[in-house]
């Protein structure tokens, strides 16, 4: 599944979803950012980014908050989520027990 076809795929299944919360771990250029921020704008929706390096140059929008850490500094992370997320979108380290442990936290 090609880049487009994902983010076509993962827009369709969460746009009608209202006042959507998402947690994205893994900014890099900001491409899902900007398709989640899309969601958030038509749904009064936020969302909380996560990144190792500096991505907070990717956009303004008063829906998204960055957060410059690893996204397995959970204490950090979790006082800046507000509500129940919707959508947890894991693009970071992509090793199975860093996937593991990130998800149980947030499960």
């Amino acid at each position: 599944m090609n880049f487009n076809t994902k983010h076509k795929y993962i827009k369709k299944r969460i746009e009608n979803i209202p006042k959507i919360q998402i947690l994205e771990l893994g900014v890099h250029q900001g491409n899902a950012t900007k398709l989640f921020l899309e969601t958030c704008n038509l749904n009064k929706g936020h969302l909380i980014s996560v990144d190792i390096v500096d991505c907070s140059n990717v956009s303004n929008d008063p829906n998204w908050e960055f957060i410059h850490s690893s996204d397995d500094d959970f204490e950090l992370i979790n006082k800046r989520i507000k509500a129940s997320l919707d959508v947890i979108f894991i693009d970071s380290l992509h090793e199975t027990s860093y996937v593991k442990k990130v998800l149980f936290n947030y499960f």
